[in-house]
């Protein structure tokens, strides 16, 4: 309230009451008849689209901070893939992919995800279009499902879980969406499996970046032929490394530089296909890289072909609050 100079306080706040003497309005009792389900605090005042997003019923699963409006949708075009970018609230919000082509509709609305409004926890995603099921994970390794088709999510199991400790960075399915890995962020990798059976989850079998006692890990992905994936560290360099015995991937080039400054924060790779493919694609040629503020920037995998862009995706300037990325 403009009018009314704010309260002096000292030592705790207090919710659901306080002294509205002055204010213009005001009701018969200063506490709130009702109750709570959740508070959040913000240091600056939020704008009235991101107060609707708050309280708009049908966007909790995948709200967080709000994208900009996007444009209208546009004819399917082919060659166009997309993708999810992770707020650190657990918001998910979708954009479209391309190389060297318009934009498409965007990805199916994800649903049943985890959401800790107010509470930056989120630290990865990751999806398989071909299962229409993801995970997130949160900064102590917990995994939490969601779907964007119909079938109920299956559980992870055998995950690494650090209780307290906000050291959880990535995590990658296998494309089968049965296995994957979590990403700690001194670059330790640990496998889980999903669902029920006798999955085994992916053996990183080459060497790969680690940093002990250095929080720089900010991402992984595993490709589409499972046979191997990247690790991004907060400056935006991509390490490759091989799973179950494969070589290592071919390494990345034209990659985002952020001048020395830890503001990557997820990495994913995205297939081509349509007219710019010879033959049917069945790897990835390049793919992008997060920053810290939703930015989103592609790179190639040593084909020198065009760098993928992304379209419609969010982004919060000057907020650190993008955690992930996964594209397909």
């Amino acid at each position: 309230n403009p009018t009314v100079a704010p309260d002096p306080a000292n030592g705790y706040w207090r919710l659901g009451g306080g002294n509205l003497t002055g204010w213009p309005n005001a009701p018969a009792s200063s506490a709130l008849v009702g109750t709570f389900d959740e508070v959040a605090v913000y240091p600056t005042a939020l704008s009235a689209a991101r107060v609707a997003v708050h309280s708009d019923p049908g966007t909790v699963t995948s709200s967080g901070p709000p994208p900009p409006p996007p444009p209208a949708p546009r004819p399917t075009t082919p060659g166009v893939r997309g993708g999810y970018v992770l707020d650190g609230f657990g918001g998910l919000h979708r954009f479209t992919s391309h190389y060297q082509r318009k934009s498409a509709p965007l990805p199916p609305a994800p649903k049943h995800g985890p959401y800790w409004p107010g509470w930056d926890i989120a630290r990865g995603v990751s999806y398989q279009p071909s299962t229409q099921q993801g995970l997130v994970v949160d900064g102590f390794g917990g995994l939490h499902p969601f779907t964007t088709g119909t079938a109920r999510a299956a559980a992870p199991h055998g995950g690494p879980y650090w209780p307290g400790w906000d050291i959880a960075r990535g995590v990658a399915l296998m494309p089968n969406g049965k296995s994957g890995l979590v990403l700690d962020g001194f670059g330790g990798i640990h496998g889980f499996t999903v669902g029920s059976g006798s999955n085994r989850p992916p053996a990183v079998t080459t060497p790969h970046p680690y940093w002990p006692g250095w929080d720089i890990a900010r991402g992984i992905v595993i490709n589409r032929s499972g046979t191997g994936g990247y690790i991004v560290d907060g400056l935006g360099g991509i390490h490759p490394f091989g799973l179950n015995h494969h070589p290592l991937p071919p390494a990345g080039s034209r990659m985002a530089s952020f001048g020395g400054r830890d503001l990557a924060r997820g990495v994913s790779l995205l297939e081509r296909s349509g007219p710019h493919c010879s033959r049917p694609c069945a790897a990835e040629v390049g793919g992008f890289t997060l920053d810290a503020f939703g930015g989103i920037h592609g790179f190639d995998l040593g084909s020198r072909s065009a760098i993928p862009t992304a379209t419609r995706s969010a982004y919060w300037p000057n907020w650190d609050i993008a955690r992930g990325i996964t594209s397909y």
